[in-house]
């Protein structure tokens, strides 16, 4: 479907037929067939245009999904022991992530869904644990793509004013101001307003960690943030432009200072295309291979049909308007698919290893089901318990996990994981998946909950004693 956001000298839109051609400006939403459409495209930009009638329909139909796809969930429990367990699949997704069903946990939104997620809840007696890795997929990114700027952003002690040593990557090594160890948090920096600073230099006069709340370059931490995930995902300017809501030419400008910020990314994305355009496959760095229909100009049958004899600027092969669009996705895919493969392997290796370190350490905890990238953990409600189930997630998310075992040996792009970047665990525990809280928030409830159980028991065995008297 045509799909012209702004009106310019040509279309912007990779997914249009019309991409790049002068003169293809007409504002158009439509089918396939020719009819005019009202898909959540079309929808969003009335919406945005101030189409009341729009925005509600877009609103319905967010919740009609919820209805449909979550509300008959008891007729889906167990007989047994009146549990959901839906059913995951290994191999049905191109990178590598689990899938589910009956019911499919991996669509449940996290914002309109929250009432959802509060039905979601452990056995008696026992308390819900979540956790993830903290922004995975920049930080592999950062990985992938070796940029040292970015990776700098995760370095714990970066610019630490105790921390003399002008070689940055060796300040993951001890840190004077208390003698910290690897890990230590002695100068975190939020990673979107570290993005935001570096892209944007001198014009933000504000130090990094006042931006988040800044009434002005909160604004331009959101565009960042945008630019990331989109270059993460294999997004575009274009689709920067119309997420955020402004013109397509302001996008491409911030998306051109962002490479020139961070040239590694760039680098990164051109040997990903590259390499699809010149075999048809991109390998991540675990060796899990996808293949494509459309990209590969080797293929002689390909040669013919589908590329130009000229190459553009940056090495990139012309590509036949006729089949423009489906060449340039399977560029943006094979971008993206690194990224979302190799997190797919973390959060599965990690769910080994946490599995071994309960059923070794014999407490009441179990993982009982994976949530978009989530492990989600039963645990009994004990103090005891909890700390060491939250200890043992940590520990096998994080310190147990050798990042270097998910190096591929002789990898073809040469990708190997940084010795210097390490990953983060965001846990977060609850008595339902929808009042989740920081662990600490949790256990100081909880002791709050026992001191009033203490004190109720105290005042039973008074009354009981002055019966016996």
């Amino acid at each position: 479907s045509k799909r012209h956001q702004y009106p310019d000298t040509k279309c912007h839109n990779e997914e249009c037929d019309s991409f790049g051609i002068e003169g293809s400006t007409v504002l158009q939403y439509a089918t396939p067939a020719g009819e005019p459409s009202l898909d959540k495209h079309a929808l969003g930009a009335l919406a945005k245009a101030g189409v009341t009638q729009a925005k509600r329909l877009m609103e319905y139909r967010a919740a009609s999904k919820l209805v449909t796809s979550y509300t008959n969930l008891d007729t889906k429990l167990h007989p047994m022991d009146g549990m959901l367990h839906p059913t995951y699949n290994q191999a049905r997704t191109a990178t590598g992530r689990l899938s589910s069903s009956n019911p499919n946990f991996q669509q449940l939104p996290k914002k309109a869904g929250k009432y959802i997620r509060g039905c979601i809840v452990p056995k008696p007696k026992h308390c819900l644990i979540a956790a993830d890795y903290a922004g995975q997929e920049i930080r592999i990114l950062a990985a992938y793509s070796k940029d040292e700027k970015l990776i700098r952003a995760y370095n714990p002690c970066y610019k630490c004013p105790y921390n003399n040593d002008p070689d940055w990557r060796n300040q993951f090594g001890k840190c004077e101001k208390e003698n910290h160890e690897k890990g230590s948090k002695c100068n975190v920096v939020d990673i979107h307003s570290y993005i935001t600073k570096q892209i944007h230099g001198d014009a933000i006069d504000v130090d990094v960690s006042l931006i988040k709340d800044h009434p002005v370059y909160d604004r331009l931490r959101t565009i960042a943030k945008s630019v990331t995930f989109a270059l993460a995902y294999g997004g575009s300017a274009y689709g920067i432009a119309e997420t955020n809501d402004i013109p397509f030419e302001e996008a491409q400008a911030i998306l051109d200072q962002y490479f020139d910020t961070f040239p590694g990314v760039k680098t990164y994305i051109l040997s990903c295309q590259l390499y699809v355009d010149k075999y048809g496959k991109i390998t991540d760095m675990v060796g899990r291979t996808r293949r494509f229909k459309y990209a590969g100009y080797l293929n002689k049958e390909k040669e013919e049909g589908f590329y130009e004899r000229y190459y553009f600027q940056d090495g990139l092969r012309g590509v036949n308007k006729q089949f423009g669009s489906w060449v340039r996705k399977d560029r943006r895919a094979a971008t993206n698919f690194p990224v979302q493969s190799l997190a797919a392997s973390m959060t599965k290796v990690a769910a080994i290893e946490l599995d071994n370190a309960i059923f070794e350490s014999g407490i009441d905890a179990q993982i009982v089901q994976f949530i978009h990238d989530e492990l989600l953990l039963t645990c009994y409600r004990d103090r005891a318990s909890i700390e060491l189930a939250l200890k043992l997630v940590n520990d096998s998310m994080t310190a147990k996990v050798e990042m270097a075992r998910f190096n591929f040996p002789n990898h073809p792009l040469g990708w190997a994981w940084p010795p210097y970047l390490d990953m983060e665990a965001d846990i977060s525990i609850g008595d339902s998946y929808g009042s989740m809280m920081k662990p600490k928030e949790y256990l100081k409830v909880f002791d709050q909950v026992d001191e009033v159980l203490v004190e109720k028991t105290a005042e039973v065995d008074l009354v009981d004693a002055h019966d016996v008297v």
